[in-house]
């Protein structure tokens, strides 16, 4: 049977995880961050000023993801190569038994060229995920923070208005080439 991309179409899923669960983090984290202190009067200018640890702690989560995210592309580009590989030799063993076997991992440090190749992009896109996140935790907080110093808005609510505001607005990472959007 020839090799089809459906034979590793699953192998890319555990980094998708991976990703899907950094996302979940920096929404719990920033969940945490709004929530704390909420009923004290510095209130919106605390927010403000916790920018650079809430940076900090999506750095930090960046840099687990990286090594992560590495020894999974690295897993699942191996894996395909050797399906793809595996599949190619049975085929010719099928369609012409007489010949002497092939060796299946003959292009493994063309594999090794492209793990290292997709790590590179993947990893490219962590400083733009980060600088999404700071952006508007930056600009949601100022603007949740207005209704407060305004008086129109109650510290809670302004916490709870922000937190919507960035379910609602959904804090994409990048749009990859098949336009689909990668959350942080």
């Amino acid at each position: 049977m020839p090799a089809s991309p459906a034979m590793a179409e699953r192998l890319a899923q555990d980094v998708t995880e991976l990703y899907a669960e950094a996302e979940r983090q920096m929404i719990a984290r920033l969940a945490r961050a709004m929530a704390k202190d909420v009923e004290k009067p510095y209130w919106a200018e605390a927010k403000a000023a916790q920018l650079a640890g809430y940076r900090r702690q999506c750095e930090l989560l960046l840099d687990d993801l990286r090594e992560r995210a590495q020894t999974g592309v690295e897993t699942a580009l191996t894996q395909a190569y050797d399906r793809g590989g595996l599949s190619a030799v049975d085929d010719i063993a099928r369609l012409r038994p007489n010949l002497p076997p092939v060796e299946p991992l003959a292009g493994l440090r063309a594999v090794e060229a492209l793990v290292n190749e997709t790590i590179s992009n993947v990893v490219a896109t962590h400083p733009g995920i980060l600088r999404t996140v700071t952006d508007a935790y930056r600009s949601i907080v100022a603007e949740t923070a207005q209704q407060v110093l305004l008086g129109t808005q109650t510290r809670r609510q302004a916490a709870q208005a922000a937190l919507n505001r960035f379910a609602q607005r959904g804090i994409t990472g990048f749009v990859d080439k098949a336009g689909r959007l990668w959350f942080c």
